[in-house]
């Protein structure tokens, strides 16, 4: 009997999940999860074997996040009781130190392993190439520590790396992963009618005031709710300046499934995964990138140009 782990920490992360759940008819399904977000360990711990670490893990405090990495590779692997089994993986990212120490595990003790990538939200819409977080090892250096074949660096996920059997995506223009290899997945569309509210989202580094100003002219009329990023508060007294009436959303579940159930007229945002879900699923709402210049992403703002984004620079 086959172990079906699925890696993760986002909510769009898991929300993909449950869908190639269902798609595949998966069973004796197991998750591992670094620092989740949006309490998606307690949604999947309904159903299935959860181990997680979070901000307070005691490992990632005293010695670090990669140290903190590795030590939770090794807790995962010994706690869903791996070791023996065949498993199939499916993860967003293979260039990384958590998932390199647990592909060392696997390979080292399990009866076969089978390696499968799912989306990191809008990453392999992107050309993104070069090594990702905590995967800055030269390749020979990668085989002596962890003694795996390193990731291909084609793209920072590792999505083209020839021990992947399958990579499971959305539908998409393009996706940038090996084409011989990639199986779309159906995910549900939105046909509902949406609000008359618009939704903006923080990004990843706050919101600027010059984001604000901009976001507030674009949805002038309407009334508007709005959702920091969850790593990163910085600049919300732009907001209380700037757009006092601006309400915030709070949600005790995935973005992304709100925005399939409570479809907005409009979403604007930062280059994000969540502006790229409800432009792709929700059929029936605007989406509008709005970045500064200083930041400007030339592969995002192409990514977005082909799929119809339009992206306002400020």
């Amino acid at each position: 009997m086959t172990v079906n782990l699925f890696v993760l920490s986002t909510g769009f992360q898991y929300y993909f999940s449950t869908l190639l759940i269902e798609h595949l008819r998966l069973t004796d399904v197991v998750y591992a999860m670094y620092q989740p977000r949006e309490g998606i360990e307690r949604r999947a711990a309904a159903r299935h074997p959860v181990v997680f670490a979070d901000a307070s893990d005691t490992a990632t405090r005293l010695f670090g996040k990669k140290i903190g990495k590795l030590r939770f590779a090794r807790r995962a692997f010994d706690t869903l009781g791996l070791r023996g089994k065949q498993v199939r993986v499916f993860a967003p990212y293979y260039n990384e130190s958590f998932v390199y120490a647990l592909r060392r595990l696997l390979d080292r003790h399990c009866a076969g392993v089978e390696y499968n990538m799912i989306p990191d939200g809008a990453a392999l819409l992107r050309h993104l190439p070069g090594k990702a977080k905590g995967g800055a090892l030269p390749g020979w250096l990668l085989r002596l520590v962890f003694g795996v074949e390193p990731a291909d660096v084609r793209h920072k996920s590792g999505s083209w790396s020839p021990f992947l059997n399958r990579v499971y995506h959305f539908a998409a223009k393009q996706i940038h992963a090996d084409p011989a290899k990639l199986v779309i997945v159906p995910l549900h569309h939105s046909e509902q009618p949406p609000s008359d509210e618009v939704l903006v989202i923080g990004g990843l580094r706050g919101v600027s005031r010059e984001f604000v100003l901009a976001a507030r002219e674009r949805a002038r009329g309407h009334p508007v709710r709005f959702r920091m990023h969850p790593k990163n508060r910085r600049g919300i007294e732009f907001i209380a300046a700037e757009a006092p009436d601006w309400v915030e959303l709070e949600l005790g579940g995935i973005l992304e499934e709100h925005l399939l159930a409570h479809p907005y007229s409009r979403v604007i945002g930062y280059y994000s995964s969540a502006v790229m879900f409800n432009h792709l699923f929700v059929s029936n709402s605007r989406s509008e990138f709005i970045v500064e210049a200083a930041s400007e992403d030339p592969d995002y703002h192409a990514t977005a140009d082909a799929c119809g984004i339009p992206v306002t620079v400020v």
